[in-house]
């Protein structure tokens, strides 16, 4: 009796599939769905399906735990869909900054000073609880650092590295974006380093849902959201369209 392969997918609370019928809470404190386009895939392969996806996570952290997650668990294929690109993971030295949960921190907009964004009570109650170092940082961050051009770096760097990894583990894999590629980028830096990491990202295999990514193609085609995720139907259409792209991909690497 021949084992059943492996998929794992990664990404934020899209692909977790928070608010699906099956995952209805907001912040991930139900199961993961299994009512996303990646488990979607899985079952119609007949495929065990694992994720690894987390609410509010940023790019780097999505890569640190398809790394972790492929040492533990070897799948056969994985499946990335990757969040909104101004969020950042910064490791810092105190955990306790992070209230010892971790010594892995989520900058995001809303948590600078000059951000003036409506907030639900969830934000309001981290911002108000949040430690003032990392306040300041984010702050910093948002004020100084953040840039069109310093997101997508950082997007492409953590791609390619886990493209690489992912090779080098002989792991049949496919990306996916949650938002559309910054490509204003390409038309006018000057960064010859950026120029390159555009170059190399060509290489990689990719869903870009008609250029859009998952979520603007989600808004795009008037599927239904709930708070701020597209819903089952979405995740449907979006299996419909991306089914063959995956099948052909994954059957040519086997």
């Amino acid at each position: 009796m021949s084992v059943r392969p492996t998929l794992l997918s990664a990404g934020c609370s899209l692909i977790y599939g928070s608010e699906l019928s099956d995952s209805p809470n907001y912040s991930g404190q139900d199961p993961p769905s299994l009512k996303t386009w990646p488990a979607l895939y899985a079952d119609s392969k007949n495929y065990i399906y694992k994720t690894c996806a987390c609410c509010g996570i940023s790019n780097q952290g999505i890569a640190r735990y398809v790394i972790d997650a492929v040492e533990l668990i070897n799948p056969d294929f994985v499946i990335v869909q990757w969040t909104f690109f101004d969020r950042h993971e910064i490791r810092l030295n105190d955990a306790t900054l992070n209230n010892n949960q971790s010594h892995y921190y989520l900058l995001t907009p809303y948590l600078s000073e000059d951000a003036n964004a409506y907030y639900d009570s969830e934000i309001i109650n981290i911002k108000k609880n949040l430690n003032s170092v990392i306040k300041y940082i984010a702050t910093m961050w948002y004020r100084h650092v953040d840039s069109d051009e310093t997101e997508y770096y950082n997007y492409l760097k953590t791609k390619l590295d886990l493209a690489n990894y992912l090779r080098y583990k002989n792991i049949p894999f496919i990306f996916a974006n949650s938002q559309s590629k910054l490509l204003n980028v390409e038309q006018v830096t000057t960064d010859r380093s950026l120029r390159t990491l555009i170059n190399l990202d060509k290489d990689i295999p990719e869903i870009d849902f008609n250029s859009q990514g998952f979520y603007n193609w989600a808004r795009s085609s008037n599927y239904v959201f709930g708070v701020d995720h597209p819903l089952d139907q979405a995740h449907r259409a979006a299996y419909d369209l991306v089914y063959t792209t995956i099948d052909n991909y994954f059957s040519i690497k086997n």
